[in-house]
Formats: structure tokens, sequence, C-alpha cells
């Protein structure tokens, strides 16, 4: 069973070992949910929450095709779990980034596998280096999470439509917690929710998830928007 570590190396260590400061989403991966309001892509936030805070912008890189199907999937599910703490996040698929003075702009850079010489375990799912002065990036590992969500039965991606819908959810909760981490890099896992540290298929799928309201405080204080209210308990 793999975890979600944090290696907090200095910037400046050996050229050949990134510095991967935000948790390391690893194999078994753990329930996320970013408000227990928020059941999928399809509902609207709830009115009672604050009006939306302008959130990083994320900027989707698969030069590969890696994942061609289940984009728009990915892209709601990835809105309506940050909608869930009054944050607007949404995820460019153009590749493009778009002038912005608001937060940081992160690149997420879609690949099999993590580099040998990155010296990751074999079962990390994603990971977020923290380089001082350079543009945010988010590394996903795709044939990690497919083993996961038990799919990889071969290294090409299956035409199931069932697959492609588990794994946009899957991504979209991997890319929230990285998110999370790299905009709020000091605070701690969670016992609970979407920053949990160790993660399972069943908790990558559950219909409900959502994140933690000390995590959810600490997010939108990063990003300037103040602290979320009436963040639902389970």
């Amino acid at each position: 069973m793999g975890r979600i570590r944090s290696a907090g190396r200095s910037a400046h260590g050996p050229a050949s070992r990134p510095p991967w400061g935000s948790a390391l989403l690893a194999g078994v991966l753990a329930a996320v949910v970013l408000s227990g309001r928020v059941e999928g892509s399809g509902k609207p936030p709830d009115e009672t929450l604050p009006p939306l805070q302008p959130g990083p912008q994320l900027v989707w890189s698969d030069p590969q095709e890696l994942f061609p199907f289940g984009r728009d999937r990915l892209v709601a599910e990835l809105a309506a779990l940050f909608r869930g703490v009054g944050v607007d996040v949404e995820l460019d698929l153009t590749g493009r980034e778009r002038e912005s003075t608001g937060p940081e702009t992160y690149r997420i850079n879609v690949m099999r596998e993590p580099k040998p010489y990155w010296r990751l375990r074999s079962d990390v799912m994603a990971a977020a280096p923290r380089v001082e002065g350079s543009q945010g990036t988010i590394y996903v590992f795709l044939d990690q999470v497919r083993r996961v969500l038990g799919h990889f039965k071969s290294r090409e991606l299956s035409e199931l439509p069932r697959e492609h819908a588990e794994l946009a959810k899957a991504l979209a909760r991997i890319l929230a917690h990285e998110v999370v981490h790299a905009v709020a890099p000091d605070h701690p896992h969670a016992s609970s929710g979407l920053m949990v540290a160790r993660f399972r298929r069943a908790s990558l799928l559950r219909r409900q998830v959502r994140i933690d309201p000390g995590c959810a405080r600490a997010f939108r204080r990063a990003l300037g928007a103040g602290a979320v209210v009436d963040v639902a308990a389970d």
C-alpha cells in the first residue's frame, strides 16, 4: 500500500532530483471532497456559500494524448470540488495560459510514469515540486493511477466508457489534492477527506468527498480569499 509523503527538499538540491515540496500522491489514495454539499459535476454551488473567489489557473499539458477521453468530465468534476469551498478553479484544456493578475498558474503535465532519476516510489500517482521563481507544475503519472483503479490490463487505455469516467473522476480528485498542497504547502494532511495521506480505488470513486474545514480555511487564506464558512460535516 502506497502513501502520500512530503520530501521537503531544498530547491538547491541535486539537479537530478526535483525538490518535491508538496505531498506525493501514492498508490492507495484516500477519499476526497471539498464539501459534503457537492456530489459531482452537475450540482450547482450552494447559495449559502460565499461568492466564488478566483483560484489558480490550471493549464493541461498532454502532448502524447495519454488521456484523450473524458476530459470534459474531468474539468466539471474538478470545478465542482473547488466550488464546495467557494473557490473558482478552471482547468484549461487548450494548453494556452491566459494573462491573469490573480493567483498563480499551474501547468498539469501528464506522464505515464515519473522519471527514474526522480527516485519516487513506484506507487506515486502525482507530485508537485516547489522551485522558487519558477512556474508551478503538477505532474500526474497516468499508469500508476490506472493500476490503483484496476484498469491496467495493458498500457493502452480501454475503450470502455465506464473506465474513462472512473479515470476522469480519480484524476480530478488527485489534481485537487495537489492544487491544495501547492497553494497551501505548509498545511498538514488531514485525518479524513481530500487531504488524507492514503487513498484506495473506493475512495477515488466515492460519490461524495469533502475537504476538512481547517484545510479549506488554509487554502482560501493562501489565496487571499478569507475563511470559508458553513463547510458541511460528514
